[in-house]
């Protein structure tokens, strides 16, 4: 009995398509998108009147399309702060990257040990969204 179809000839057909469609799977899944938190300059924060804090954050976006794209941000579930940037929407060019400078105002009585974390909505005119948890420096002593 003579046979027709080896293993190897089903078996090989059958492990290229497999990673085939992986390949194809991870490249639909890409971000398009990268979102850094960088480390800030001196001094992290300011003192405004009212026992209110200005601190300081900085964020490094790359945009991984081959399109430009437009991004926002807005603070996630921080009734007591408020974002200060310079401008609403930031575009960005293909495969390229920005650092955006902003401020975040909030009571002086919200740090705890010098510190608070709030979370920043990032989005652009497309389909990116990410939430990024910032630290934020402030005084250690808390409400005066």
């Amino acid at each position: 009995p003579r046979r027709f179809l080896r293993v190897r000839t089903l078996a090989y057909p059958l492990a290229l398509a497999v990673v085939a469609g992986l390949l194809v799977w991870s490249v639909a899944r890409r971000e398009t998108a990268t979102v850094w938190v960088e480390r800030i300059g001196d001094p992290p924060f300011v003192e405004l009147a009212e026992a209110r804090i200005a601190a300081q954050a900085r964020l490094k976006i790359e945009n991984a399309t081959d399109g430009v794209r437009h991004y926002t941000f807005a603070l996630v579930d921080a009734p007591d702060a408020a974002l200060r940037i310079s401008q609403p929407r930031w575009r960005i060019e293909s495969r390229k990257s920005i650092t955006v400078p902003l401020f975040v105002e909030l009571p002086r009585a919200g740090f705890v040990h010098g510190e608070r974390r709030v979370r920043l909505r990032i989005a652009d005119d497309a389909a990116f969204e990410q939430i990024v948890e910032l630290t934020l420096i402030g005084p250690s002593e808390g409400a005066r």
